[in-house]
């Protein structure tokens, strides 16, 4: 059984903020590769890569709570720990 998540009277704009938010997602993480080629060269890559995913995760967290969204249900938990250790 699927569980949609999205209110039936917001689900107009839905599709096109998605597209929106992923193509940022895109462009952000496009615009941090020549930074992380540059960085590695006086940093040492595992603290590159550390902070990399710091800082990702900073924007993630200020997005989700800007946009209020809700905390996921406990039944989700288990494929987004499996998504995370990716």
């Amino acid at each position: 059984m699927s569980v949609n998540c999205i209110p039936t009277s917001s689900r107009t704009g839905a599709p096109r903020r998605a597209f929106v938010w992923g193509a940022l997602g895109v462009l952000g993480f496009s615009v941090t590769l020549p930074a992380t080629r540059l960085a590695v060269s006086a940093l040492d890559p595992t603290l590159v890569g550390l902070g990399r995913a710091l800082v990702a995760a900073g924007v993630a967290a200020v997005a989700l709570w800007a946009t209020r969204q809700p905390v996921p249900a406990r039944h989700h938990w288990p494929r987004l720990a499996v998504t995370a250790l990716g």
